[in-house]
Order: structure tokens, then C-alpha cells, then sequence
């Protein structure tokens, strides 16, 4: 299990119960920002005081000032201001594609990035009822430690060499309740029940592959996940056997 002291949000000064945590890939993004789905113009984001228009904009007023007083810089508003320098900070960061399927709830996890391997297995737990109550991710030949909720039957990926993951596609509810696993040699490994929400998630650049995962979990099963994507490294091969019992 996810041990709190290893937690990249603590080394941030971020309590590990934060519902206003950055995105785990955007440590440039700040506390309380409209890191969400849509941007600012999205659900929960800014809407201003007219609401806003979906994909629209809403600029703020820069009023010239009268030819016979001196030089004003531009009349914004504390919020206006606020909100200009935000979408600034944003739309010149990296980060903005960050997303977290499901209704994300509780502690937070995040796989660690492995420089040397790709990922070469994953393993989910299933809960009696269908959610999936953790997961396991397999560099080389080690696995990771595990992530979410103690329990369920261990049902596992072990990814051929040359093989990688290239898309995924899941279903939530309160709780993660599926995920589909697909490959570029044409193979998929299903996991859990299928019944909620749908989602997919896959690389903005072809050739990309799935590096990494984070998300959160809480009381029975993990809440919310995400992806991160980048290319794979030559010579990746999942030869070695194995050898962790779960």
C-alpha cells in the first residue's frame, strides 16, 4: 500500500486529504486554480459575472483613459486581474491536458516514473462487487507498490516485448468500476465490472505509450485515475518472470 510518508504532496507542503490539489503532473498550477475538465469555460470553472459561454472568452475591459488626464494603466478588477494572470500561468504551462477520470475522492496516489524501463505489466484488484479496489504497476520486472484499498482478487497484464499500452477505455460510478486495457499488438485485458460512466484516455502524440498513472482512493475502492503518456524506450522487453505473490 501507499505509504503516506512517500507522498510527493506532502513534500509540498499539500495535506494528503487536500481537495484542492494541483494536478499531480502540474506542480506549476495553482492551489485553488480552474484545473478542470473544460479549462475555465468548463464545469466549476470561472464563469464571471454574466457566467461565461461555452468556448467563449470573456475579456476583460481595458478602458482608455481621456486624452486630457494622464497615462492609466488598464481598469481591471482584483478578480479580473486575477483571473488574466491565471489563464496566463495556464495556457503557457505544459500541464493544461492533466486529467482525472471519475468523481475523485480521498487520498491521492501517483506511480513513480521509472527513467530506465516502460511500464511492462499492470495488475488490478476487483472487489466482490465489481469495483476495483486498487491497482500495480510493473517496471521491468519489479512491481510497484500497490495503490487503493486492501483487498480483492489480483487479475493481472504482462506485456510481451515490444508491447506497450496505447489507449484505455473505463467506467465509474462512486468508485472505479472498470477499465479496458489496449495494446499496439491488437491485444486488450478487461478488468472489473462494466457498468457506469464511460471514459477513454488516450496519448495527444501518435506514437506515445502509457508511462505512468495517478489518482485517489477512499473507504472501498479507488475514486478518480489518470494517465500520463510519453514515448517508449528502445530495447523494452517484459522477459523476467514474475515473482511478486501479491
Amino acid at each position: 500500500m501507499a505509504h503516506p510518508g512517500a507522498s510527493p504532496w506532502v513534500a509540498l507542503g499539500i495535506p494528503s486529504e487536500s481537495p484542492h490539489r494541483p494536478d499531480p503532473y502540474c506542480p506549476l498550477a495553482a492551489l485553488g486554480s480552474f484545473l478542470l475538465e473544460g479549462g475555465p469555460w468548463g464545469p466549476g470553472g470561472y464563469k464571471g459575472p454574466g457566467g461565461g459561454r461555452s468556448g467563449t472568452a470573456s475579456v476583460p475591459s481595458t478602458r482608455t483613459a481621456p486624452r486630457d488626464s494622464p497615462a492609466q494603466g488598464p481598469d481591471l478588477q482584483p478578480e479580473a486581474m486575477l483571473l488574466w494572470l491565471t489563464l496566463t500561468l495556464l495556457w503557457s504551462s505544459p500541464c493544461w491536458a492533466g486529467q482525472m477520470f471519475g468523481n475523485g475522492k480521498g487520498s491521492y496516489f501517483i506511480t513513480s516514473k521509472d527513467n530506465e524501463t516502460g511500464i511492462t505489466g499492470i495488475r488490478v484488484f476487483v472487489g466482490p462487487v465489481g469495483l476495483i479496489k486498487s491497482i500495480q504497476v510493473r517496471y521491468g520486472s519489479s512491481w510497484s507498490e500497490k495503490y487503493g484499498i486492501p483487498g480483492g482478487k489480483a487479475h493481472e497484464l504482462i506485456l510481451h516485448p515490444g508491447e506497450h499500452i496505447i489507449s484505455i477505455y473505463g467506467r465509474y460510478r462512486t468508485f472505479l468500476q472498470h477499465v479496458t486495457l489496449i495494446t499496439n499488438q491488437g491485444r486488450s485485458a478487461s478488468f472489473g465490472l462494466e457498468t457506469g460512466k464511460g471514459f477513454f484516455a488516450a496519448p495527444n502524440l501518435t506514437g506515445q505509450v502509457l508511462e505512468g498513472v495517478y489518482g485517489q482512493f477512499w473507504l472501498y475502492g479507488i475514486t478518480g485515475i489518470g494517465f500520463t503518456w510519453g514515448f517508449p524506450r528502445e530495447g523494452l522487453a517484459s522477459v523476467l518472470p514474475s515473482d511478486d505473490p501479491f
